[in-house]
């Protein structure tokens, strides 16, 4: 490679495939350098002293291909299409990543942090819909963020999506869905199972919010997804069950107790 004293060089780092994220090192002379999406900018003059420089294909996208790899094997040509299209973004506490009206042009996978999306009913009253966040508990709802119908159809969004911390995410726009579905078979296989998966999240969480009662949510949520209570405060987990905080202090105080133990005592005794 040329290098000219004083100039800006630009460098692409690629990534070898699945099983090889591996370390690019590069000894140079820089006093200068800047990491922009895996390109790698390199400033350098005769008289610094030469320093040695390292630089690999950010690890994140890692749980990506893990999370994919369970659902359909991949190739190479597809993880090269995952990992060119997929973005390492930051978005900081309390931004909104999406909102009600607004059309979903990207899907998140979350490597750290949590979020939650949730809706407004015709009474005006908040329900949470998801929590989004990666831990071993997590499943595909928790793992991706997006109005998903929103992202398939490209009209007007009904959910909105809040960061309730800081946030690492890799994002993938709908571009990048559209320009290689036809292409590469195992994409579209992989996409049609996420598709799947989404129906049958979806179709659970209606019918709970439509058929139980709140304790049989509130029961439900103890037995299928207990590691939320650790995780997030009462007042989203209420609007998930679809109450306010107060009402949900009740349903515990229920299920500890019993109704017959909670009524007041006579006078006197």
């Amino acid at each position: 490679m040329m290098v000219n004293d004083g100039k800006l060089v630009q460098m692409y780092c690629g990534h070898p495939g699945i099983s090889g994220f591996q370390e690019i090192s590069f000894r140079f002379v820089v006093c200068y350098s800047q990491s922009v999406d895996n390109v790698l900018f390199i400033k350098w003059h005769s008289k610094c002293q030469p320093i040695k420089m390292s630089y690999a294909y950010s690890g994140d996208a890692i749980p990506l291909l893990n999370y994919i790899e369970k659902i359909v094997p991949l190739d190479k040509p597809t993880v090269e299409i995952i990992l060119d299209n997929c973005r390492e973004v930051l978005i900081p506490k309390g931004q909104m990543i999406s909102n009600e009206g607004q059309i979903a042009k990207y899907v998140y996978f979350i490597v750290s942090g949590k979020a939650w999306s949730f809706y407004t009913d015709d009474a005006g009253k908040t329900i949470t819909w998801s929590f989004h966040f990666n831990e071993v508990q997590s499943a595909f709802n928790n793992l991706f963020i997006v109005d998903y119908k929103s992202f398939l159809t490209q009209t007007p969004g009904t959910m909105s999506i809040e960061a309730l911390t800081d946030i690492r995410a890799l994002r993938i726009g709908r571009r990048a869905f559209d320009a290689q579905v036809e292409q590469v078979p195992i994409f579209e296989k992989c996409l049609r199972k996420l598709n799947e998966y989404s129906f049958i999240v979806a179709y659970d969480r209606i019918f709970t919010l439509l058929t139980m009662s709140a304790t049989d949510r509130y029961n439900k949520l103890l037995n299928n997804e207990p590691y939320l209570i650790q995780m997030f405060n009462d007042k989203y987990l209420a609007s998930y069950i679809g109450v306010e905080p107060q009402s949900l202090s009740r349903i515990r105080r229920n299920i500890r107790f019993g109704p017959a133990q909670l009524q007041t005592k006579p006078s006197g005794s």
